[in-house]
């Protein structure tokens, strides 16, 4: 559209263009210099082998993401080339920092200067620049993330059904790649159609109109969660089914769900959590001295002495034996859900003394002879002096210990976002909020040791929250002033 300014016709459809053209290329720039500088394709022993074997033979991890292989192998496979993957995750990591830079402006309202520090802070985030190298699921994770936040937000603008099953469309894709966000779709779920429908505006629509026009109006917030709930469980239910077709086995999102939930509540297990007196008494072996020790929880789930290796010796089937153990933890989460809480809580604080020099990110185990193998022959590449020294991005990695902290205080500073917004703001405020809270409790609740690699969808948000925060002073100041002296008032 045209205007008139100072006697000059301007156009703002172009400059705004050219605005989001130069900033593209700002962060093209920058993520390119840092991929020429450090192009080492980089493995976490365990996880990047699973997703490797599931890309060459199509085989079904039971305890991993199986979509990352067949990514891996769409991409890499073809080219024979690791390289290839590195450029995809690069792209992906500038579709972050556009995303970034988007969402503030569009949503929030953000100033452009703004807007476009944060997008060229997150092209140099430590997190991003590392993942963007590891054979890993991160970086696709995070798109898909941020698909799932982009299609939630538009329906927060336009409520339709269509954008909606968009959403949980993304969210398929984005469990099939990490299950821990499980807990952030199922929240967002009912959360999204409840602040589309529920806020004043929409509340008090016309009610004139044809009968079944004013039934919808006045039973849409119902209509859609009900829905969104509709499709959380039939979209899910079909994953689950998938996930048993390709790999032979009944419905579910993982087959060894079960052993990380015992081994990550392991300090908490009791005797009693069992049904058979044979596992009565292994669970009473977690009595020993050091049994219980948070740090020992890694153990009790790959350790050969660990709890679920000898839970898997007793009862032979791997199958049988997970749902054992998934009843197990089942009873202990009903039995003390207070002591459950503790746990994620002493979880989270282990972040805070974590050593950053012991982080897996920072391993240098030499590669398995099969694996530095299938990567020369698949993928014409030399593994095998991979571990001698740290790379770039690593070392940048282990220089950015304080950012950690900073990202472990996000839900704290996504509910001071929440309070400080302007009133029109304060839905989308409140979907990062819970972004934010559901994914680092996620890992919190069932991790079975600590790795700051577990940060890294909390990393964007944090930064989305910093803009929020630092985006306009005087208002933030005086809203949170207003905000203590009602608080003392009461």
């Amino acid at each position: 559209m045209m205007r008139q300014r100072d006697g000059k016709i301007s156009c703002p459809g172009p400059w705004r263009l050219r605005k989001w053209l130069a900033l593209a290329g700002l962060v093209v720039a920058i993520k390119s210099a840092f991929l020429l500088l450090d192009h080492q394709p980089l493995f976490l022993l365990g996880d990047s082998a699973t997703y490797l074997v599931t890309a060459l033979e199509k085989a079904i991890p039971p305890d991993r993401s199986f979509s990352y292989g067949f990514f891996v192998r769409r991409v890499a496979l073809k080219s024979s080339s690791l390289e290839s993957l590195l450029l995809a995750q690069t792209l992906g990591g500038v579709f972050a920092c556009l995303s970034l830079a988007f969402i503030l402006t569009r949503w929030f309202q953000v100033a452009w200067p703004l807007a476009c520090l944060a997008a060229l802070l997150c092209s140099m985030e430590p997190l991003q620049l590392v993942f963007e190298r590891f054979v890993m699921t991160e970086s696709v994770t995070l798109v898909a993330l941020l698909l799932t936040l982009l299609a939630a937000l538009s329906y927060l603008d336009r409520p339709r059904l269509r954008t909606l099953f968009g959403f949980h469309l993304a969210g398929i894709a984005l469990i099939s790649l990490r299950l821990g966000d499980l807990a952030f779709l199922a929240g967002a779920a009912v959360l999204v159609p409840w602040m589309a429908w529920s806020h004043t505006g929409r509340a008090a629509a016309p009610t004139r109109g044809s009968a079944p026009a004013v039934w919808w109006r006045r039973h849409a917030l119902w209509a859609h969660l009900a829905f969104s709930l509709l499709c959380l469980v039939t979209l899910h239910g079909t994953y689950r089914h998938l996930n048993g077709y390709l790999s032979g086995k009944p419905p579910a999102y993982l087959y060894e769900d079960g052993f990380f939930k015992l081994a990550a509540w392991a300090p908490i297990l009791e005797p009693g959590d069992a049904w058979d007196p044979s596992t009565e008494a292994l669970l009473a072996t977690l009595k020993e001295p050091g049994q219980r020790k948070l740090s020992q929880r890694l153990v009790h789930r790959w350790g050969e002495e660990g709890l679920v290796a000898r839970l898997r010796e007793l009862h032979g089937d791997p199958q049988e034996a997970n749902q054992v153990a998934n009843r197990i933890a089942h009873r202990a989460a009903q039995r003390a859900p207070g002591q459950l809480l503790v746990l994620a809580w002493s979880t989270y604080w282990g972040y805070w003394t974590a050593s950053i020099e012991d982080d897996a990110v920072l391993q240098r185990t030499p590669l398995p002879d099969d694996l530095v193998s299938w990567l020369g022959q698949r993928f014409q590449y030399d593994a095998s002096s991979l571990r001698q020294r740290l790379t770039l991005s690593q070392r940048y990695f282990q220089l950015a210990h304080p950012w950690f902290f900073l990202i472990l205080l996000s839900p704290f500073l996504g509910i001071i976002a929440v309070l400080l917004v302007p009133a029109e703001q304060r839905r989308p405020a409140l979907l990062v909020c819970w972004a934010a809270i559901s994914l680092l409790a996620s890992f919190c609740l069932f991790s079975t040791g600590w790795s700051f690699r577990h940060l890294h969808q909390n990393g964007w948000l944090t930064l989305l929250i910093l803009s929020l925060l630092c985006r306009n002073p005087t208002l933030r100041y005086g809203r949170a002033s207003g905000f203590i002296r009602r608080l003392v008032a009461r």
